[in-house]
């Protein structure tokens, strides 16, 4: 349960990582705006400072339930991913008649399945 004195930040993804001794920080982005050029505008949105063995520990809890609970995570992104590729399809097909949307693999599931 998140405790309301603190925010809940999203993040896009981990700009950064600077490990060091005792303390290690992460750097997190987020997406801004997506231009109509295809260029994406982002924004550093966090940047945490963290005991090294702190992050350390917090990482192999990530890797441990990562690997307790990989089907349903393959599940879900499969899932998930149809769906949106299926509207993707359809709204492709609806502007141009034609789609050659192809399924390619997320980072996240290249990820959990090496």
């Amino acid at each position: 349960m998140l405790n309301a004195r603190f925010p809940e930040i999203f993040a896009d993804e981990l700009a950064e990582i600077m490990l060091g001794y005792p303390i290690s920080k992460l750097t997190f982005i987020a997406v801004k705006k997506f231009g109509t050029d295809g260029i994406i505008e982002k924004d550093q949105v966090l940047t945490l400072s963290i005991p090294t063995q702190s992050l350390l520990d917090a990482c192999q809890m990530v890797l441990d339930n990562a690997n307790r609970n990989q089907d349903f995570i393959l599940n879900g992104a499969s899932t998930s991913e149809g769906k949106l590729l299926k509207l993707l399809k359809n709204e492709a097909v609806s502007k141009t008649k034609t789609s050659t949307v192809e399924k390619k693999p997320t980072k996240a599931t290249k990820a959990i399945k090496s």
